[in-house]
Parts: C-alpha cells; structure tokens; sequence
C-alpha cells in the first residue's frame, strides 16, 4: 500500500537463561552444582556462611533469597578422650534429645 506507515516494533531486553545460582562463600567440603546445595563442611570450617541464591524463569525478573548456613564446631574429640585415658577404661557422659546416656570404652 503505498503511503503506508511501517508496523510499529516492540524490543524487550533479553531474557536472563532459566536456572539457579548460588553466590558467597561455602565451608570446605560444601559444594552447589545443578540447584542443589549438597557436602558435609570439613572439620575445621566451623562458621557463619552467608550465602545467596538467585532463581531465573527466563521470562521474568530473577528472584533473589538470601541465606545463612551455620556450621557450628565439633563438640567431643574422641581422640582427645582416649589418649587422655591410653589403655585404662573411661567413661564419658553424653547428652542429647531423650537425655544423658551413659558411654563407657577402653582405649
């Protein structure tokens, strides 16, 4: 048609690839590798992890969470126990949900 105005065009930004990320530091012996978290920290990496995932559709805008992963420190070294006790019996009391429990060994 002559005289005719072209058909108006419409860009949109490109659209982020779907998929997760994770961003800030892991313990030692913590990995994130196709959108799972997965590892049992090292010992020694007792700590505070702030860590942050972002999800993407690939149409909308990314979602961000924020985090926190603790890694608290070991609370019995039952090396420390025994060498202390080196070929002697020894007990050690220990605790948890249903309460303290008797252990006894010998080295």
């Amino acid at each position: 048609m002559a005289g005719a105005s072209p058909a108006p065009s419409r860009s949109s930004p490109p659209a982020s690839a779907p998929g997760t990320a994770e961003s800030g530091p892991l313990p030692a012996g913590v990995t994130y590798a196709n959108g799972v978290l997965s590892g049992t920290p090292v010992l020694g990496s007792n700590g505070v992890y702030p860590i942050t995932f972002t999800a993407s559709n690939g149409i909308s805008s990314p979602v961000v969470q924020n985090f926190t992963l603790i890694v608290p420190g070991r609370r019995r070294d039952d090396r420390v126990v025994a060498d202390r006790h080196r070929g002697a019996p020894y007990s050690v009391q220990l605790t948890g949900p249903a309460g303290p429990r008797p252990t006894s060994g010998r080295s």
